[in-house]
């Protein structure tokens, strides 16, 4: 499963802020001249005016204009005016003299009952219509159950009237919903935190008069309620465990989808919403890591950026070996990743869209997806646990002409349920990008009647060790056929030896055994390449090691495949000795590179494998990532040679074609599906 650890593709991140002010972010909005409001959740409970137009972090002002607020866990600018949600008030913070220092603090609402109980939060803010939107945590003791004898309004969503001060209570049902955002069609969504009567963090749709679940406000007068279901469940610790902030997208292929923060998972992740019988349920998938700080609040600024907050706190509110506080922007930079788009239910299935094409064959092989699905049931208890959770069997896959969609056709997929999709092929797109993300998580709250998911009969026949007809028309010939040794012989011997360490299983793999009966060495291919694509399966057992060689050239000088070819690494990374060199690890360019990003799967997994070489231009691929790129036969490449174990080797790497090598280098190994395209 692929896991994105930096920052998303679509943005370049910048600080914004000086490394002197470590700002804990409780709320953030903007002036109408662009700069900078922020709430801080500490002691001091201070507000800030940031003015960040520079692109030196050191050179940003920031001023400090009130201080003194309760807990200001939200921030709103309405028509230039500063409005901050408090743990027991909204409050308008007036400059009377124009100095931008805070003058007087006037309260606009605080019709809310509220304790001192450490986790009555009030969480905010977000404006519609002028109103004000903010949300009310429910009390809880030491350890995470409820607080009995709670105040009515605890667990509400409730608006305020900017010019009134009247107060509505909109919904109920709520424990931590520490985010309110516009999102999706221009509506208000909520975030929550998994609880009590909460077995999972989750994204609702604001709607006036609705129920979300929790019974510890009143447990008798719940008892007979309808629970409103969320657009997205959030998987304790696999997509969320403490979401915060939404907003909305306005930009690219994700137009009119949401993103939202964590303030314990961290990093952001994306929401596609559909409606379905008036109803909204969605899709989530990880979007972006790499920020300094767990993601408690996200604004839009004027220049298009993504501004975002950071918090950390004892009590899983912090992310784990990041800053207990943060201010940076995301600027777009009019790239898009690899990824899926989006995933709709249909009546016969579900329907994935990736944001660029899917190439040749790609796509339409079942066993390249894995689905499950499960439900949760809310009770008493602290979260809860997944309920009857199981495969789904895949009966076919359809990949339209364009090649971004494909549909799964399932049976057995039912309403109310979590459908967790798992790319396990890692595809490559049309324009040789990489898959930014592998899992997807859509809340199937409704099943759609009578839009099925068009079922076409696959052009393609997988079969073991075999090439489909695209691959065919596309140059790819065999060099394994999964029976015999046809095509390889033993380094410098002309045939295979007999008896022989290597094997031909009965699965159709060729296996290396180290303690059978017979002699091993390195196998090569009869025939030389020069430019071509090479790409094979290989799994190694536990702490094992091989090599994948090429532009290998027999001759009596040499004893051994690595005195002219060039090893891309088969390892396990976790045991064998040979992981603590930092480039002679699993797909590393033997002794001289080291592969990034890391991809490789645990010993006794299949991994895919690929080396493009076309004169002297070289990328080795691992499970559908380039982890590996260099050039041969110029002065770095004889510089990285006079740096590596082949220094005293004279021919090595100089061969501008030769054979193909698989290694005996005393372990487990097994290779599957070996095929090569000149080119």
């Amino acid at each position: 499963m692929i896991r994105p650890e930096d920052v998303h593709p679509s943005f370049k991140i910048f600080q914004a802020r000086p490394s002197v002010f470590t700002p804990k972010v409780g709320g953030l909005d903007f002036l109408p001249d662009g700069r900078l409001v922020i709430s801080t959740w500490d002691a001091a409970g201070n507000v800030y005016i940031v003015d960040q137009k520079t692109k030196d972090p050191e050179n940003i002002k920031y001023k400090k204009i009130a201080s003194g607020l309760a807990e200001p866990l939200g921030l709103k600018v309405v028509n230039g005016d500063i409005f901050v949600m408090q743990k027991q008030e909204i409050t308008k913070l007036v400059d009377t003299d124009g100095d931008e220092i805070i003058d007087e603090y006037q309260t606009i609402c605080n019709d809310w009952g509220v304790s001192d109980n450490f986790h009555e939060f009030g969480f905010g803010l977000e404006e519609k219509d002028g109103w004000l939107y903010a949300n009310l945590a429910t009390g809880i003791l030491p350890g995470g159950a409820s607080m009995p004898d709670q105040h009515e309004d605890r667990g509400n969503a409730i608006r305020v009237n900017i010019e009134s001060g009247e107060m509505e209570r909109v919904a109920h049902g709520l424990r931590t919903p520490n985010g309110v955002g516009i999102g999706y069609d221009g509506e208000i969504f909520i975030s929550d935190n998994e609880g009590d009567w909460l077995p999972s963090s989750k994204i609702i749709h604001l709607k006036k008069g609705d129920w979300y679940g929790s019974r510890s406000v009143d447990f008798e007068g719940t008892e007979d309620l309808e629970e409103t279901k969320p657009v997205v469940w959030l998987p304790q610790d696999e997509i969320g465990n403490s979401p915060t902030q939404m907003v909305g997208i306005d930009f690219g292929p994700y137009k009119n989808q949401m993103l939202h923060g964590d303030v314990y998972h961290g990093g952001l992740k994306r929401v596609f919403v559909e409606e379905i019988n008036d109803k909204l349920q969605g899709c989530v998938f990880r979007f972006s890591q790499g920020l300094e700080a767990a993601v408690n609040r996200l604004r839009w600024g004027s220049d298009k950026s993504l501004y975002v907050g950071g918090i950390g706190n004892p009590g899983n509110w912090g992310q784990n070996q990041k800053l207990w506080y943060g201010l940076q922007k995301l600027e777009l930079t009019g790239e898009q990743a690899f990824e899926m788009l989006a995933v709709r239910a249909k009546s016969n299935g579900i329907e994935i869209e990736f944001t660029e094409n899917l190439v040749g064959d790609d796509g339409w092989n079942p066993t390249s997806y894995e689905v499950k699905q499960w439900y949760y049931q809310p009770t008493v208890n602290y979260g809860g646990p997944k309920i009857d959770e199981e495969n789904l069997f895949i009966k076919s896959v359809s990949k339209n002409d364009q090649g971004n969609k494909v549909f799964l056709e399932i049976d057995g997929i039912k309403e109310g349920h979590v459908i967790y999709i798992h790319l396990r092929e890692n595809f490559i797109s049309d324009e040789k990008k990489s898959l930014w993300s592998t899992e997807a998580w859509y809340t199937m709250n409704q099943i759609p009647q009578n839009d099925l998911g068009e079922v076409l009969k696959s052009p393609v026949e997988f079969v073991a060790n075999g090439l489909t007809d695209q691959e065919i028309k596309e140059g790819w010939v065999s060099l394994f056929d999964g029976q015999t040794f046809s095509g390889w012989h033993n380094f410098n011997n002309g045939k295979m030896h007999s008896p022989t360490k290597w094997t031909v299983t009965p699965d159709g793999e060729l296996h290396f055994r180290p303690k059978a009966n017979g002699e091993g060495g390195d196998i090569v291919t009869d025939n030389e390449y020069e430019n071509f694509e090479l790409s094979l399966e290989w799994k190694i057992a536990n702490c094992g090691n091989s090599g994948i060689f090429y532009n290998v050239v027999e001759n009596e000088k040499y004893c051994c495949s690595y005195l002219t070819g060039v090893e891309m690494q088969v390892l396990d990374n976790v045991c064998h000795p040979d992981t603590k060199f930092p480039t002679h690890r699993a797909g590393d360019l033997y002794d001289m590179i080291e592969a990034n990003p890391v991809t490789v799967k645990p010993a006794g997994n299949w991994n895919e494998a690929r080396i493009y070489s076309n004169n002297g231009q070289i990328e080795f691929w691992l499970n559908g990532y380039k982890v590996v790129e260099f050039e041969m036969y110029n002065e770095e490449w004889k510089k990285m040679i006079a740096n590596s174990k082949f220094v005293d080797m004279p021919d090595f790497g100089l061969a501008r074609k030769g054979k193909i090598a698989l290694q005996d280098h005393g372990d487990h190994v097994w290779y599957r599906n070996i095929k090569i395209k000149e080119l």
